[in-house]
């Protein structure tokens, strides 16, 4: 309904990425020890979140005070799934920040593999400051931008770490794709696990339909090499296999060909047609159209984009679209919507 909100639901956010404590250990002669390292909460959320396993490891008493001085409540309506993982029944937004960078680092060694088989005189460079590796484009004021980092990185792979591995990889000019292909799937996969943990605690809680956007074949193919374009359709397979092991959707082969049925015209048999399935079960195809600009509270435009020229100042809302998306924020001026409130 139109003039129903979207549903609220409670996620939790690590708050001190860098927190250590002290834990216990049994040795080899079963003696109860002092671990020699520290754990490392953004790499052991579980040590954190479960109760006996906490006072296990650390044998405090404190594991409330613990939970509340790392751990944010907040009731959202929206999630990013790249780096979210339920983890003891509770949705952890960043709770694995180290698979999703992995990625990253993955297909920064991919596009620097690209960009030697097309230009093997290619000089890679880097901006410090913004956690920045790229390639100079001739002829242009543009950049390609290999790998970018963010300062929560740092807890997990410190930059300069990230950059001495993607400078040697570079200098070795090593050509062996189908290795990097390979992690690169590994690596997918694990967060399209992650995807599915967190669609299947929400749908739980509350029972609905999933709406994904309708990509075309032709689509995922042409963005294929994208990092952006690396998760939809293992997710949509993923989703397919889950639910259907719950009866919820139906249990037909090849579902991803078969909802896209290819049609022709009769004045031009050459101009192909397509005429997608809209629903599989509790599964729904949404138009991919405007899905990033249009509000889920009041249904309108929360950005007003402009066409942009070459040449011309990006206008101010086309700047506030970028700045929210690159923070991670959708906030509708218009109904006063915001996925963080």
């Amino acid at each position: 309904k139109k003039d129903k909100k979207p549903q609220l639901f409670t996620v939790y956010e690590l708050k001190q990425l860098d927190f250590t404590k002290q834990g216990y250990i049994y040795n080899k002669e079963k003696e109860l020890v002092v671990r020699e390292k520290p754990y490392k909460a953004i790499q052991n959320l579980s040590y954190f979140l479960n109760e006996n396993l906490y006072e296990k490891t650390f044998r405090d008493g404190k594991f409330q005070e613990t939970f509340q001085e790392l751990f944010q409540e907040k009731q959202v309506s929206a999630l990013d799934l790249t780096m979210a993982k339920v983890i003891n029944g509770k949705i952890i937004t960043n709770g694995d920040l180290a698979a999703f960078l992995n990625l990253k680092i993955l297909h920064a060694q991919r596009k620097i593999y690209q960009e030697l088989v097309t230009n093997p005189l290619a000089e890679l460079k880097e901006n410090v400051s913004e956690y920045k590796i790229y390639f100079n484009i001739e002829d242009s004021n543009k950049n390609k931008i290999i790998f970018h980092g963010k300062k929560d990185f740092e807890h997990i792979n410190p930059y300069k770490k990230i950059r001495d591995e993607l400078f040697i990889y570079f200098a070795n000019q090593q050509k062996n794709e189908a290795r990097i292909e390979e992690k690169i799937n590994q690596t997918r996969r694990a967060l399209v696990g992650n995807m599915i943990g967190v669609i299947c605690h929400l749908y739980q809680a509350f029972p609905s339909l999933i709406s994904i956007e309708n990509l075309s074949q032709y689509k995922v193919e042409s963005d294929r090499n994208k990092f952006e374009g690396t998760i939809e359709r293992p997710l949509e397979w993923a989703l397919y296999r889950k639910f259907q092991q719950e009866g919820l959707v139906p249990p037909v082969s090849e579902l991803i060909k078969i909802r896209e049925v290819e049609k022709f015209e009769k004045q031009n048999g050459k101009q192909k047609k397509f005429e997608s399935i809209s629903q599989f079960g509790i599964i729904k195809f949404v138009s991919k159209d405007e899905t990033s600009t249009n509000c889920p509270s009041c249904e309108k435009k929360a950005y007003e984009l402009q066409k942009e020229k070459k040449g011309e100042e990006k206008s101010s809302e086309n700047k506030r679209y970028e700045d929210d998306k690159q923070a991670g924020v959708f906030h509708c001026i218009k109904c006063g919507f915001h996925n963080h409130d």
